[in-house]
């Protein structure tokens, strides 16, 4: 929600320049109780060990497959809850900057629609698009970290997931079909 009585960033940071640091610190304080999502962010900004860093990723690999596959106690799926996937792979992007890691992440959110497509049945049309969105998203971010990538080892992940989709409705798997060729015609143009 946004507030009318929101001061410009200009002004806030204004007005901290003349804190101190123990003033700045209660501030940061407040800020990290006020929610789950600003005590990760600063987690983030201040973690600087490698372990450190792997664990707040199997964290997120963990709430990734939550979001598709957690149930209720009868059984019955709670999801899949896109909106807390796709949030996964926003956070991944603050913890890292590792593409690697990053790209695979964003293939994890499309494998586990496609897993739980075939686990449950045909989805929404909106379902659907938000996979080949994301596909979208880590084709652009593939092509612009080709050089820091083992693109054979994504390559082989990306179709591993197309032929997975095979007899998924809405015409899904033809566009992630497409959308693979796609991006192999222009790795390989690369290449040449």
């Amino acid at each position: 929600m946004k507030l009318k009585t929101i001061l410009p960033w200009v002004e806030i940071k204004n007005r901290l320049n003349g804190m101190s640091e123990k003033e700045l610190l209660s501030i940061i304080s407040s800020c990290y109780k006020v929610s789950d999502e600003v005590g990760f962010y600063l987690t983030s900004v201040v973690v600087d060990d490698n372990e450190e860093v792997d664990e707040i990723l199997r964290e997120l690999k963990e709430k990734m497959s939550e979001a598709f596959w957690a149930t209720a106690r009868n059984g019955r799926p709670l999801g899949p809850k896109l909106k807390d996937a796709k949030k996964v792979t926003s956070d991944v992007k603050k913890v890292t900057n590792n593409p690697r890691i990053i790209i695979n992440f964003m293939l994890d959110y499309i494998e586990h629609g496609v897993d739980f497509t075939k686990a449950y049945g045909d989805m929404w049309m909106g379902y659907y698009s938000s996979f080949e969105s994301m596909f979208e998203s880590m084709r652009k971010y593939l092509m612009k970290n080709i050089d820091k990538i083992d693109i054979e080892e994504i390559m082989d992940r990306i179709e591993g997931i197309v032929g997975k989709s095979d007899g998924i409705g809405w015409g899904f798997h033809d566009n992630l079909f497409d959308m693979a060729t796609d991006l192999k015609f222009n790795v390989e143009g690369l290449n040449k």
